[in-house]
């Protein structure tokens, strides 16, 4: 289960310069998918692989499409970024475990967090760029924040079977 939340680290941090992202989120939506087949299953989880899978696919086209010089000003990297973790909270509002853990409202207030954050960075920074690149901190920080809670709330969820170990 590491796999997911690694995965989603390299999924919310975003390193830009000029059409290409320094961070390969493909590889971020291919460790979230792989980590999330190792989970118990429930509802969630096959909707969520879907997305991650094909998010994956998305991205590398779009970072391959980077590294030939071709950028694209529709945010599709952003949407899909948000979309994986709207539904990474769903599913872990759908793990019985975390029923009732005190963390699970923390996560979606920090989902909240990063939506708007993400939001605001991209709108800012075609109006003013200054602010853009502080509002695109801001997003690094709701992410990050979004990534750790995640986390944490990972390692309540017990293994699949014929996994060993305690923690994720």
């Amino acid at each position: 289960m590491k796999k997911t939340a690694l995965g989603l680290l390299l999924v919310v941090v975003t390193i830009p310069f000029m059409t290409i992202n320094y961070i390969p989120h493909w590889l971020g939506y291919a460790l979230i998918c792989w980590g999330l087949a190792q989970t118990p299953e429930c509802p969630e989880r096959t909707p969520g692989m879907a997305v991650a899978a094909a998010s994956a696919i998305l991205s590398a086209a779009l970072w391959v499409a980077g590294l030939f010089g071709y950028g694209m000003t529709f945010p599709l990297d952003e949407l899909l970024a948000l979309f994986m973790t709207y539904r990474l909270l769903v599913w872990c509002e759908g793990q019985e475990a975390l029923e009732g853990a005190y963390r699970l409202p923390r996560l979606r207030l920090s989902w909240y967090a990063l939506v708007g954050t993400r939001a605001a960075a991209f709108l800012l920074g075609f109006v003013l760029p200054p602010l853009g690149m502080i509002w695109s901190l801001a997003a690094l920080v709701a992410g990050l924040v979004y990534a750790v809670t995640f986390y944490r709330l990972l390692r309540l969820v017990p293994p699949q079977d014929g996994q060993g170990g305690g923690k994720a």
